[in-house]
């Protein structure tokens, strides 16, 4: 179990990306985008790299949304 900052989860997520573990990842990154509260910037890291995993399990629907999210956070 990881601690409930959610940076650790984010962290956890992007290595996980960049391993190609993209199911592995979007699991850390659902369970950590919970603990995210009044944090805009790393909100939208969160989905940014939601997206990245979606894009690379061939999801481009999902990953279309979890970008615009992260768009939408940053107006």
């Amino acid at each position: 179990m990881f601690p409930a900052q959610p940076f650790v989860y984010l962290m956890n997520g992007k290595a996980l990306n960049n391993t190609k573990k993209y199911k592995k990842a979007l699991q850390s990154l659902q369970n950590g985008i919970d603990f995210v509260i009044d944090n805009n910037e790393i909100e939208s890291k969160f989905y940014i790299e939601m997206a990245k995993a979606y894009q690379k399990l061939n999801d481009p629907k999902k990953a279309d949304l979890f970008k615009s999210k992260a768009k939408k956070i940053l107006k």
